[in-house]
């Protein structure tokens, strides 16, 4: 599994890379295709066909993976009595928040739900998402109990709020002519959805590893 992390991250690594030196040198046209949503490659001229909108794709990917994770959290959590019920209720309606959150994202990542709404209110696209930021910040402080968990774990969680942050920044205020702009808003995108599936995962590792305890002190 160690391996598997690495390949990946260092992959990753090289992809952004690629892609920011792609946009510094010849401009967004010359990247767009590689981040775009998926709807038709046909407007856009890329080297590589099969990796048009593969930013979209990883980022579905592993939006899609951290409702699973907190899937198998609500599983494993059904299958064990609580200690009282406000903190089985706040546990369990954390963890379907977490659900519903990310499936909610990742259809929007391919929708593009986040750019109508900004039409429909006439307000910027990137406000929407920082309002889900601010609503997935309640759901994790308030109901999460982040506090309580490891510091490792908060570290992916805090990386992620910052390389989302950056990314609701560029998106608002930065030009969209500016060399290197499409590339970091959309690299930061995917990093920041990168250290959300870290995080996810590890709480759901911490989660099933208190089940187990709990359940082999019952036995």
């Amino acid at each position: 599994m160690k391996y598997v992390k690495l390949f990946f991250v260092i992959g990753l690594l090289v992809y952004s890379a690629c892609l920011l030196t792609l946009d510094f040198q010849q401009g967004r046209y010359a990247v767009r295709g590689y981040f775009s949503d998926i709807v038709s490659d046909k407007n856009f001229t890329l080297s590589y066909k099969a990796l048009f909108g593969i930013n979209t794709s990883i980022s579905v990917l592993l939006l899609g993976g951290c409702a699973l994770l907190y899937l198998v959290c609500i599983g494993a959590s059904s299958s064990k009595p609580t200690g009282s019920m406000s903190s089985g209720s706040k546990s369990s309606l954390f963890l379907w928040s977490q659900v519903v959150f990310f499936l909610y994202i990742a259809a929007d990542e391919r929708l593009r739900i986040h750019e109508w709404l900004g039409g429909f209110f006439k307000v910027e696209d990137a406000f929407i998402l920082l309002a889900l930021g601010v609503l997935e910040t309640f759901f994790i402080v308030y109901l999460g109990d982040v506090i309580r968990q490891p510091w490792q774990t908060k570290i992916y969680l805090l990386i992620a709020c910052l390389f989302f942050g950056l990314m609701v920044f560029v998106d608002a205020f930065i030009h969209s002519d500016i060399f290197g702009r499409l590339a970091v808003e959309d690299l930061s995108k995917l990093w920041a959805v990168v250290f959300l599936f870290a995080y996810a995962w590890c709480s759901t590792m911490e989660r099933l590893s208190v089940s187990e305890s709990e359940a082999l002190r019952r036995n």
